[in-house]
């Protein structure tokens, strides 16, 4: 088998970027060859406010290209704390989850990056 044959896994990642100093966008995001995959991204955020809890599932057809196919906006302060977690299953065999959590105050210390 020659190199140009070989090719890599499909993959996940949660993609985070700051839309302004307070507000955060979440993506779930793959790559692959044509393999499909069902996914469930779910955010838990903690503050003063209390608790909130969101949840986006969905289906896609994974290619060499990163496909990212939800969008979940989040806003943090200071004291807030965000949990991110995407499951996803590929051929119906469930992967290892993704996690990332985050601070309000991560993004003054910029240590919240994609």
């Amino acid at each position: 088998m020659d190199a140009s044959t070989v090719t890599a896994p499909p993959s996940a990642n949660i993609e985070l970027q700051w839309v302004n100093s307070q507000q955060l966008a979440i993506r779930p995001c793959f790559t692959g060859q044509g393999q499909r995959v069902r996914f469930e991204l779910s955010t838990d955020l903690t503050g003063q406010a209390g608790v909130s809890h969101s949840r986006q599932l969905g289906e896609l057809e994974l290619s060499n290209d990163p496909r990212c196919p939800a969008t979940n906006r989040q806003g943090l302060h200071g004291d807030s704390q965000l949990i991110v977690r995407l499951r996803w299953w590929l051929n119906g065999q469930q992967q290892p989850d993704v996690i990332q959590q985050i601070r309000g105050d991560d993004r003054v210390n910029n240590s919240a990056k994609s």
